[in-house]
């Protein structure tokens, strides 16, 4: 088999292991969802959430430093230069080891006063509160410090160990869950400590791996002070833009609230859930596809570079037009069919929300470019105040206009192209040999084919009343439409429709 058949069989392979963890975990955390709920009680479900999310408030932080880790490890793959990526498994673990110590005492000290003070927390429930606010912060520390392992294996790409590990995390945590019904007393905390257990094994499943599968992954007593000056500009300048974007999410949710009620509140909440639950597939491919980018920029390959944009960003296209034709389509059913009565302006709301997780996906493999290069300081404030605009533009056009709830979309929607341009001008910047007109246009041109092909499927499905075999055609119809032309042009040079 030629090597770039091979090249391109180990992305699909790839591709094909993170959707099957994430489909068959999706299921396994749905059920446990529902057994917790069971087991716990309303009330304790609703302190574990309240407390959790206290933690969860910094989540934004790891994620910078795992994307941080992993691209600093898989540019020095590419390099093959084994001394500094084994400086900078050191540098990282040591920087985890720091962060752990500040941010689980901050957590410690800051969240039991908001549990003591703040938090509307029953009081017979106060004491489990802290007791599970502690076993949640344990947890959240094991996942930092795991991060330099996990980042050798996502670097490494070795995705078939990674599905592995992370389904038998969510399969730790149903089986811990269904011991729950064993216990008569506080099985709040005891849930709290299967998680931390669950975190636990995890966690010395990724060190175990990485320590006897890589040789990078070995502890030394010395690291230069440039490993933590690079990674600590890099993470730094990511944060904001992160920071940004939660903050812009949460700003809308409070700006809808003020002035069209908590009911538009549940509406966005479900389109939230919806709008990203397709995106973790895009995540997904991404995942895949980001550190072939980063070790082909570190040894100057930039033909290979954007091969595999054009590749990421049309594989990223035909995955999101499987869900987003049959959801568009059958919006309404399907929110009958999973919640029963929702708001009224909870489909439109997902409608928007899925057209705009759609142009968000074009911007997910152009930034991985540009983080692969390092600069990513411009981009990331660039980014940022972009996201702030749109819930102070919101509330003006609210305030000044009274114009309907639905317009948060639709000024997301064109922030997001103004994004994905934005990710495009830094890397014709920075890499000005990569031809951008040709991506962009190759990118649109596969936006026009799932266009046309929504189109030809919204027509034939309207003959069909019956709401449940609608669905089943739209799904069959827009498969057959758009995985078939894939099969037929599976070569390198037409790996998606036209896409050379």
């Amino acid at each position: 088999m030629p090597a770039e058949q091979v090249y391109n069989e180990q992305l699909r392979r790839n591709t094909l292991y993170l959707y099957l963890r994430m489909g068959i975990g999706t299921l396994i955390s749905l059920y446990t969802s529902r057994i917790v709920l069971e087991q716990l009680g309303v009330e304790d479900f609703g302190v574990f959430t309240v407390v959790a999310s206290v933690v969860a408030t910094l989540n934004f932080m790891s994620n910078s430093m795992s994307g941080a880790i992993s691209r600093f490890f898989a540019f020095e793959l590419g390099q093959k230069n084994e001394k500094r990526l084994t400086e900078l498994f050191n540098a990282t673990v040591r920087i985890e080891l720091l962060l752990s110590i500040v941010l689980g005492i901050g957590i410690l000290i800051v969240g039991k006063w908001f549990i003591d003070n703040e938090l509307d927390i029953p009081s017979n429930r106060i004491d489990a509160a802290n007791i599970v606010l502690w076993w949640t912060t344990c947890s959240f520390v094991i996942t930092l410090l795991v991060l330099p392992f996990k980042g050798a294996v996502v670097a490494n790409e070795k995705f078939g160990f990674y599905a592995i590990i992370e389904l038998i995390f969510v399969m730790l945590k149903l089986g811990g869950v269904l011991l729950l019904k064993y216990f008569s007393a506080e099985k709040l905390i005891i849930y709290a400590v299967v998680i931390f257990i669950a975190t636990l094994l995890n966690g010395v499943g990724y060190v175990i791996y990485s320590m006897t599968r890589f040789r990078e992954c070995r502890f030394m007593t010395r690291t230069l002070k440039s490993q933590y000056s690079e990674l600590t500009k890099y993470v730094s300048a990511d944060l904001f833009g992160n920071f940004c974007g939660i903050a812009s999410f949460q700003s809308l949710q409070w700006i809808v609230n003020i002035f069209f009620g908590v009911m538009l509140n549940t509406a966005m909440g479900i389109a939230a859930q919806v709008s990203g639950a397709v995106s973790s597939f895009v995540s997904n491919t991404a995942q895949v596809v980001r550190p072939q980018i980063i070790k082909e920029y570190s040894v100057r390959n930039l033909k290979k570079v954007e091969e595999l944009i054009i590749w990421g960003n049309n594989y990223i296209i035909l995955l999101m037009s499987l869900f987003l034709i049959p959801l568009l389509i059958n919006i309404r059913y399907v929110l009958f069919l999973w919640l029963g009565e929702v708001p009224i302006e909870t489909a439109q709301f997902c409608e928007f929300a899925l057209l705009a997780a759609f142009a968000a996906s074009l911007t997910t493999i152009s930034n991985c470019v540009v983080q692969a290069t390092g600069k990513i300081k411009g981009l990331s404030i660039t980014n940022g105040i972009l996201h702030l605009l749109t819930p102070i533009i919101s509330y003006l056009l609210f305030y000044y206009l009274e114009l309907e709830a639905y317009f948060t979309y639709v000024l997301n929607f064109i922030l997001i192209f103004v994004l994905w341009f934005n990710a495009l001008r830094y890397i014709h910047l920075y890499i000005p040999e990569i031809n951008i007109t040709g991506i962009t246009l190759k990118s649109l041109r596969s936006i026009i084919f799932i266009s046309i092909v929504y189109i030809f499927v919204q027509y034939m499905s309207s003959y069909v009343e019956n709401p449940f075999i609608k669905l089943i055609v739209t799904i069959i119809l827009t498969l057959v439409l758009v995985v078939v032309p894939l099969i037929i042009t599976k070569s390198k040079k037409d790996l998606y429709i036209n896409s050379q």
